[in-house]
């Protein structure tokens, strides 16, 4: 089969990929998650949001970071993406997510390193079994002792340990990984789902479904910024993904970043193509609410029937017989 052949299938798998979980935004009100019954119970549950960790600056370490995430940042489209300087907007936005989707148990690193508190947390996690936790859990944390995340890291959540790792100042990357922890929060058996989940297929599919509810979420908050970031970024990497996956058909060693490469493109000229539409859609419910508005408004005075400013009316009674 030609490479130009192979290339096309991957481009298409992508924009159907994409197009799929815009789809999955559009079905339907919103559904929160509720994960504990203590704080499902509690009016104020978003308010419990998680615990979150904070690194330290290291100048040095954070500016060789953010240079080896430069591929990322060319198929997201954003110099955000893996820049290690975390903004407390983005902190505060995906803490809000986490604490409406009743994930108060989910540890935040932001930009940190501490593979002691991995350890101890991939004990205490008691929602994945034991087998998978001292098995493949165990892996995530040697690698991740190993090749310390504030290097080689970025965005991801890990279920073995309950702990979502975030190093770029993206909003939507933030939720997006949120919405991960989600999906396998409501797994029934959360350990065996997030090894499946690994395997490149199910990855396309959970991630797909992760960006479905990102766009549901921020459009029950009414957040435009953050919907109009994610139909640039994770469109995007989300085409950049599925055309590496694809590329796995084709022996050449440059097949993976060239697929790559091709379905970020597509990714970004379909998030682009939905943020327009959306845009539209925004403005004219807005023309729609302001037109109501005016409709609702009462009817002016009759300035003839109105009495004049310091004119006393009489009040007419029948005459006494």
């Amino acid at each position: 089969m030609p490479t130009k052949l192979y290339s096309r299938i991957a481009l298409w798998l992508g924009l159907v990929c994409l197009l799929t979980a815009a789809g999955c935004a559009a079905a339907g009100p919103y559904q929160y998650g509720r994960f504990h019954s203590d704080l499902a119970k509690t009016p104020s549950a978003e308010e419990t949001g998680p615990t979150v960790e904070f690194g330290k600056p290291v100048k040095v370490l954070d500016c060789l970071a953010s240079a080896v995430s430069f591929p990322e940042k060319i198929m997201g489209f954003n110099h955000r993406i893996g820049n290690h300087a975390v903004s407390l907007d983005t902190v505060a936005k995906l803490r809000a997510y986490l604490g409406a989707n009743d994930m108060a148990d989910v540890a935040v690193y932001v930009n940190c390193y501490d593979p002691l508190a991995q350890w101890r947390r991939l004990q205490e996690n008691k929602r994945v079994g034991a087998g998978w936790r001292y098995t493949l859990g165990t892996l995530t944390v040697v690698s991740y002792t190993l090749l310390p995340s504030r290097v080689l890291g970025g965005d991801y959540y890990n279920p073995y340990t309950n702990t979502l790792n975030i190093d770029s100042d993206v909003p939507a990357i933030a939720i997006l990984e949120g919405a991960m922890a989600k999906i396998v929060h409501a797994r029934k058996f959360p350990g065996t789902y997030a090894t499946l989940a690994e395997l490149p297929g199910f990855s396309l599919a959970r991630r797909s479904m992760a960006l479905g509810d990102v766009l549901g979420y921020v459009r029950e908050r009414h957040d435009w910024e953050t919907e109009r970031q994610a139909y640039h970024v994770l469109y995007s990497q989300i085409g950049a993904e599925t055309a590496i996956t694809a590329s796995v058909v084709s022996p050449a060693w440059w097949a993976a970043p060239v697929f790559g490469a091709g379905g970020a493109a597509v990714g970004q000229v379909t998030g682009r193509l939905l943020a327009a539409r959306r845009a539209a859609e925004i403005e004219a419910e807005s023309a729609d609410d302001a037109s109501l508005a005016l409709d609702e408004r009462p009817p002016p005075e009759d300035p003839e029937t109105r009495p004049s400013e310091g004119v006393a009316v009489a009040t007419l009674t029948e005459p006494p017989e």
